[in-house]
């Protein structure tokens, strides 16, 4: 049967508050960020990884250029690279979560 990838947005959710704090260069700021852009980016028809890595970078920076816009304390010196780290991040370990073996009970 495989992986069920209509679960995969909902896991990067889940997986980013744990997995980002540990990623060294990614912002506390835009934790909250990544998750939902990356659930996002999977729901775009035909993209590719890399059109969709594109597109949750983009997500991830208008969430946080609103959250300064609506006045939120964020650092505005956040920069691509950080957000990308922290999507592959993310994606990484989803995808080793599908990929590990079964626990043999």
């Amino acid at each position: 049967m495989g992986f069920p990838w209509h679960k995969f947005a909902e896991l990067a959710k889940q997986f980013a508050p744990l997995v980002l704090p540990m990623i060294p260069g990614v912002p506390p700021e835009i934790i909250p960020y990544i998750g939902p852009a990356i659930a996002t980016a999977e729901t775009i028809p035909g993209a590719t990884g890399p059109e969709k890595l594109s597109a949750a970078v983009a997500i991830t920076q208008a969430g946080f250029t609103a959250a300064q816009a609506a006045g939120a304390h964020v650092d505005a010196t956040v920069t691509n690279a950080a957000i990308v780290d922290g999507v592959n991040a993310v994606v990484k370990a989803v995808n080793g979560f599908h990929t590990a073996p079964a626990p043999k009970i």
